[in-house]
């Protein structure tokens, strides 16, 4: 439940600043990111409440009609090696990378992320777009402690890795061909190293 609900939510942010982005994937991608960030937390207490699921399931079909129209970007472009190279579950390495790759993109795209964070609630409206993206990555960070997501190290992966990982993420061409800024091969590393 953490991990796909968190894929859901990677879906939403992801899609939303997607260089391919577009007014109807925008609104999709907004909506999805309310109900997900709301019902999440909801549904992993207690996986019987039929409500929270039908929201979450909501919210992941809305998600999935904008981002296969918009691609994706940087937080893929960690996990699909994440998953090739440590075996890594698709949702659960979404959700180590969610937090840092919002965080790296927010300075390209401020305005996108403060708009993300008042669909998810937060209390962001009156603040500037930066202020407001530190914000919306710091309820990024404590939703994962909140469903229990575990750094990289915690999921097994093994410290001699990451210079493997950083490779195998600069070269995920497709997920980074529509992220909102570009990224070297040091910043990939020093985002592995504080994921860890």
């Amino acid at each position: 439940t953490a991990s796909t609900g968190m894929d859901a939510l990677t879906h939403a942010m992801e899609s939303y600043i997607s260089t391919m982005n577009s007014i109807p994937a925008k609104a999709m991608s907004l909506k999805a990111a309310e109900l997900i960030y709301k019902w999440l937390p909801v549904a992993y207490k207690d996986g019987k409440n039929k409500e929270a699921r039908a929201y979450m399931l909501l919210g992941s079909m809305m998600t999935g009609f904008a981002f296969t129209n918009t691609s994706l970007g940087i937080v893929h472009a960690f996990a699909h090696p994440f998953s090739a190279h440590c075996g890594l579950p698709h949702g659960l390495a979404n959700a180590i990378a969610l937090p840092y790759g919002i965080e790296f993109n927010a300075v390209a795209v401020p305005q996108e992320i403060k708009e993300l964070g008042v669909a998810m609630g937060l209390d962001v409206k009156d603040l500037s777009p930066e202020e407001a993206s530190k914000v919306v990555v710091q309820a990024l960070k404590d939703l994962c402690k909140e469903l229990d997501i575990p750094t990289l190290s915690g999921a097994g992966v093994k410290k001699e890795q990451l210079p493997e990982l950083a490779e195998a993420i600069i070269n995920e061409k497709g997920s980074l061909a529509t992220n909102p800024r570009e990224l070297t091969i040091e910043q990939v590393s020093e985002m592995l190293e504080r994921m860890f």
